[in-house]
């Protein structure tokens, strides 16, 4: 079943409503089966309705980390809900699908906050005291923050690049939860504002022992939190 194929048969399950006759358990039965479809083989909805620009917005919030690893992992969280990363000096936000946004700053939100907790018993810890000896408190902050964002980036890229590979062996072609090239269109329709490319700033000298603390707590983030509700093992 090639990729026109399934969006075919999506369509046709959609078209499965009671304003066509059908009873109301046959539209959800069929409702259902055209989501498993598209999440199966990563069918972008724009594809199946026409035009996304009205159904996508762009939600922001207010910046207080220009780290690279703060942007980085926000990048990473774009690729994972499929939604455009955009940021500025004073703000960072998403565009795309309303629930897709929601999610990718519900998932940033909680990574801050989850954050926070986990510094703040590191620095109650033996390990903490031990290291506190040979460097700076700040440099051990911001070496545990590189960390820790860094290891949940590195687990959202995995979680992306599995996905893309798992749909290429379902249905043959490199299909992905993002056209990015039409979302990017949406968005300078709906904004008349051509999207540029940011520049990395270069980062200073970390700590290793709370860099390696962080890596280890971003490793215990639930990633899959907003989506299914439980534990996830990637």
């Amino acid at each position: 079943m090639n990729k026109s194929d399934i969006i075919e048969k999506i369509k046709k399950l959609l078209e499965i409503n009671r304003s066509n006759g059908a009873t109301e358990a046959e539209e959800i039965a069929a409702t259902e089966r055209a989501n498993v479809l598209m999440t199966k083989y990563q069918i972008e909805e724009h594809l199946l309705q026409g035009s996304i620009k009205t159904k996508n917005k762009k939600e922001s919030q207010k910046n207080d980390d220009r780290s690279v690893a703060f942007s980085n992992l926000r990048a990473a969280i774009a690729d994972f809900f499929g939604v455009l990363g955009l940021y500025t000096s004073s703000d960072y936000s998403y565009y795309g699908r309303p629930e897709q946004v929601e999610l990718s700053h519900e998932m940033t939100r909680r990574a801050v906050a989850s954050l926070s907790l986990c510094y703040t018993n590191y620095i109650c810890s033996e390990e903490y005291r031990k290291n506190r000896r040979t460097a700076g408190r700040n440099d051990i902050r911001l070496s545990f923050r590189d960390g820790f964002y860094g290891r949940i980036a590195d687990r959202l890229i995995k979680l992306v690049d599995e996905r893309a590979k798992e749909t290429a062996r379902a249905t043959g072609t490199n299909l992905v939860v993002l056209n990015s090239q039409n979302l990017e269109n949406a968005f300078n329709e709906d904004f008349n504002v051509k999207l540029k490319t940011g520049r990395a700033r270069k980062e200073r000298d970390f700590d290793r022992a709370a860099f390696c603390a962080g890596v280890i707590e971003g490793g215990k983030f639930r990633i899959l939190q907003e989506v299914k509700g439980n534990e996830e093992n990637a």
